[in-house]
């Protein structure tokens, strides 16, 4: 088995396993940090407003201290699956999908203005539509 890193060596003396799943954990919350800083460049491109960035990562961050204060205590051996892949799995697919349903929202209300900046009126319909102006 490979050495383990020094953030999860302090596992070792305890459970062997643990230090591996601790292991395991700081790779998957080094590519959480990845995302974070693709948010902020995103920001600074001004593709999404900095409110926005600043919502999800902190979101971001809250989850991966409580991932770590749960791996670090040792709750996580309660669990029927120790390494809690499910749970980590499903915060980020729950993150994911709330950044989308923010992007597709955004989306549909560009997609109701007109070009001369007027909002469209979506369209009634057929019976209840208004016979068109002479």
């Amino acid at each position: 088995m490979p050495e383990p890193s020094h953030l999860a060596a302090g596992f070792v003396e305890r459970d062997e396993r643990q230090a591996l799943r601790m292991q395991r954990y700081l790779i998957a919350a080094g590519t959480s940090v990845l995302v974070c800083l693709m948010l902020i460049w995103l920001a600074f491109l001004q593709a999404r407003p900095w409110r926005a960035v600043l919502a999800g990562m902190t979101v971001i961050a809250v989850l991966l201290v409580i991932f770590y204060v749960v791996f670090r205590t040792g709750l996580n051996l309660r669990f029927a699956d120790p390494s809690l892949t499910t749970e980590q799995a499903a915060r980020s697919g729950q993150r994911q999908a709330g950044g989308v349903h923010r992007v597709c929202g955004a989306a549909r209300r560009a997609a109701m203005v007109r070009g001369d900046g007027r909002l469209r009126q979506p369209a009634a319909p057929a019976p209840f539509r208004q016979p068109p102006r002479p």
